[in-house]
């Protein structure tokens, strides 16, 4: 049923919570694909400790999170492709969820849960859910991740067909090469959702991908603007959709006040001033470029 996808670069620390998560899981047919990203700590060996017949390891040189992905969906026997980061966990009924999801939405082009984001110290089995638990597919993905969660890596399942067909996770981006592959699914293909809270995501583990130094160069903001030039014809809503890609659009915008470029980023966002939904941070942005190279760098 579920192939589970999971690179590993160095999280010896962490990985056995994130497998005890898996193995827990109240429904089992599954098989979990660790791509050891060029490990140099103990990661793999503590995998290997783990008896189930479930799990296997391939390995590679250090490529980063998107060709590892890339190699386990390679290595999958499944139709369902599930990720997972090497330091999250899910709650035990997070791929229970997901199977009920699939078989009332067959056509959806991927699934996924609400989820909590905390500290390591936060003990994410005691994050209750106060809710009643519902599933159903978005009408506009873009709108709804406006007001609501949008999909993240360690929530997600997709069929391995959509998968490929799209080409997988982009190799030439270390940041936000999720957002872009979560982004062409949802231009193409309705998005099936629950409220119920299955992954855990931590937010302050060393070596973290959200801890990763922001670079333009290497990040989908770079060429988001592009994109969202390209695609926004096939866009089910073109307003909601342009509100999504702006948060997404803008950060290139802070990047070039980070490099000094003011007058640049100053032409640049200025195209996005009437956002309705992220105005304070574009006009933000916006003010900050008429500011002085020496206040500048003490504020971004």
């Amino acid at each position: 049923m579920f192939s589970i996808v999971i690179p590993v670069y160095n999280k010896e620390e962490y990985i056995s919570r994130t497998l005890n998560s898996i193995l827990n899981q109240t429904f089992l047919n599954f098989e979990i694909i660790i791509v050891d990203d060029g490990s140099t700590d103990n990661s793999i060996k503590i995998v290997k400790n783990f008896d189930d017949n479930r799990i296997k390891v391939v390995s590679q040189e250090n490529k980063g999170v998107s060709s590892a992905r890339n190699l386990g969906v390679e290595h999958s026997k499944n139709d369902y492709i599930a990720f997972i980061d090497a330091d999250d966990i899910w709650k035990p009924e997070f791929l229970e969820n997901i199977n009920n999801m699939i078989l009332s939405f067959p056509t959806a082009g991927a699934y996924y849960t609400d989820y909590k984001v905390g500290k390591e110290k936060v003990e994410a089995k005691k994050v209750k859910q106060n809710i009643e638990c519902k599933s159903f597919l978005i009408d506009d993905y873009f709108q709804f991740a406006l007001h609501h969660k949008a999909m993240c890596a360690s929530c997600v399942v997709i069929e391995k067909n959509i998968f490929i067909d799209l080409g997988g996770f982009c190799t030439e981006y270390k940041r936000g090469e999720d957002l872009y592959l979560w982004t062409q699914i949802a231009l193409r293909y309705q998005i099936a959702y629950t409220n119920y809270a299955g992954a855990f995501y931590y937010r302050d583990i060393p070596n973290s991908l959200s801890r990763v130094k922001f670079n333009v160069e290497d990040s989908f903001s770079n060429i988001a603007e592009e994109f969202y030039e390209k695609n926004k014809v096939i866009a089910i809503n073109q307003h909601s959709f342009r509100e999504y890609m702006i948060p997404i659009i803008s950060s290139k915008g802070k990047y070039l006040l980070e490099m000094n470029r003011k007058k640049e980023a100053r032409i640049f966002l200025k195209k996005y001033l009437d956002t309705a939904y992220n105005k304070k941070k574009v006009y933000v942005l916006y003010l900050l470029s008429y500011l002085p190279k020496f206040i500048l760098k003490n504020i971004i």
